[in-house]
């Protein structure tokens, strides 16, 4: 054999096993595909709506959030020999998740992950056949579950309507209310509620009391709204000028955890921590304008921030709401 023809041959060979290797990347690491499972997500996550990315290709991720469903199928070349009263589905561990198989595909079954889980888990997933004695062990599918992990919002640029308005001038106060997001956005937890809960010392005033309707995550993983702000006149027609002989400037923060809602209980606490909201109270100058109703009062300047959204407004000047946020 000359070298040319040498050459050839071997070219043709390195340019076959080529072919060879690219199509095994498209063959699960099992039997040749002759059975495996495929899985899809019912919800599409977070980031890749906001991404507008490929919907069906995102639903067949494996980081999947507390109370999502999965719809999982075996499938394979060999399905057509399975007998389908043969299937049995197991989960590792058992208590993460619960599965269901579907009455019309016999093939097919519903994942839910519990709502309940406090901390990121993995999850196997497993199914035999009357084939398993004649087919390789087949490796587990594997999912890794994840819980909320921390909350981030910005202003939606709204103001509560019972709080003090801009251009009230005699009517001290600030509000916002803010678009909260649940993080992380790869996964979906809009299937889940939460509930925000006061953890404030004992016997800490003002008193706060949050925790009244259960927040449940839109797609985005968004609730609309948390309301942050402060006004004297709640209970009383307490105005401007009822407020000339307070001590300030003064502050104080509440303390909130946020917790994932199940079965009647709290579970997650979201971010293992708590989040504060705080207040700042001044005098902010003499009021000179005029025509102002508040002529020779002193203005009082009021700031509010949680999640690093701040609200700030002063009845001097229009007496106008400030939105700022630092991230």
């Amino acid at each position: 054999m000359n070298s040319t023809t040498f050459s050839i041959s071997f070219s043709g060979l390195l340019l076959y096993a080529l072919i060879l290797l690219t199509h095994a990347e498209d063959i699960p690491a099992t039997d040749d595909r002759s059975l495996y499972i495929e899985s899809e997500t019912k919800a599409v996550s977070p980031q890749c709506l906001m991404d507008k990315g490929d919907q069906d290709e995102d639903k067949k991720r494996t980081e999947v959030g507390i109370g999502e469903v999965v719809i999982l199928t075996l499938n394979g070349k060999r399905l057509k020999e399975i007998d389908m009263d043969s299937i049995e589905w197991s989960l590792e561990p058992e208590k993460v998740a619960t599965i269901e198989e579907s009455d019309q595909e016999k093939n097919q079954a519903t994942l839910t992950i519990n709502k309940d889980l406090t901390q990121n888990t993995t999850l196997k997933i497993r199914v035999k056949t009357n084939l398993d004695e004649e087919l390789p062990e087949r490796p587990p599918s594997i999912f890794t579950i994840l819980v909320p992990s921390d909350i981030t919002a910005e202003h939606s640029g709204e103001r509560d309507k019972e709080h003090p308005q801009d251009k009230e001038k005699d009517r001290p106060g600030a509000s916002s209310k803010l678009v909260v997001t649940f993080l992380p956005l790869n996964v979906s937890f809009s299937n889940i509620s939460i509930m925000e809960r006061a953890e404030d010392p004992e016997g800490f005033t003002p008193v706060h009391v949050p925790g009244k309707l259960l927040i449940r995550p839109n797609a985005l993983n968004i609730h609309r709204h948390d309301t942050i702000g402060w006004r004297w006149d709640k209970e009383q027609d307490i105005r401007l000028q009822h407020l000339q002989n307070m001590k300030l400037p003064d502050s104080f923060s509440w303390t909130c955890g946020w917790y994932v809602r199940a079965d009647g209980k709290d579970c997650c606490k979201i971010g293992n921590d708590t989040y504060s909201q705080d207040f700042s109270f001044k005098y902010d100058g003499i009021e000179t304008g005029k025509e102002s109703p508040t002529r020779g009062l002193k203005n009082i300047k009021v700031s509010i921030t949680k999640f690093r959204c701040t609200v700030t407004r002063s009845t001097s000047g229009d007496a106008l709401h400030d939105n700022s946020a630092t991230h």
